[in-house]
């Protein structure tokens, strides 16, 4: 039988992600496809994930570079519509822990956000110290997790991207 990545039951289906969480607004307008990072900097397991996908999308010799969205101060007022956002969702302890984990072309959800924790929930992803404030019981997710997105259609393409991120060298 073919697998399914499908997981039913996930958020609110009738409620795209563009209207429920305004902040993946320019992520859903300018690329094909966004990658929800789910990660913190104190985390082992997300910083070897965090180099991959750095390595992958983020170095300067990376034929995959140029397909990345840039943050919009970077961009300019008119983005050129790319294939990949990467939206880093923080579990981070702080904001100046938090700046000083993300890459130069990735998103991020504002710290002190609140929409940052209501992705957390809607998602049911989140670090294990998360799960009794943000009330998530039981968790999907651990971090890190990387969901893929369809921008068009706002649906969940993979849940796995993690794992498929590192069958990478």
């Amino acid at each position: 039988s073919k697998q399914s990545n499908h997981i039913s039951g996930i958020g609110d289906v009738s409620k795209p992600l563009s209207s429920k969480f305004p902040s993946l607004n320019y992520a859903l307008t300018n690329s094909d496809i966004i990658l929800l990072y789910f990660a913190a900097s104190w985390c082992p397991e997300s910083t070897s994930v965090s180099k991959k996908l750095e390595h992958l999308f983020s170095s300067p010799n990376s034929s995959l570079a140029d397909k990345v969205l840039l943050p919009p101060n970077e961009a300019g007022s008119d983005p050129t519509k790319n294939t990949l956002s990467i939206v880093y969702i923080s579990s981070d302890t702080s904001e100046d822990e938090m700046e000083g984990y993300i890459r130069s072309n990735w998103l991020s959800i504002p710290f002190d956000s609140l929409e940052k924790n209501d992705i957390k929930k809607h998602f049911r992803t989140c670090a294990k110290i998360e799960m009794q404030d943000l009330q998530i019981d039981p968790r999907r997710f651990e971090i890190p997790t990387i969901l893929v997105i369809d921008s068009v259609t706002e649906a969940i393409i993979s849940y796995t991207g993690v794992q498929e991120i590192n069958q990478y060298n």
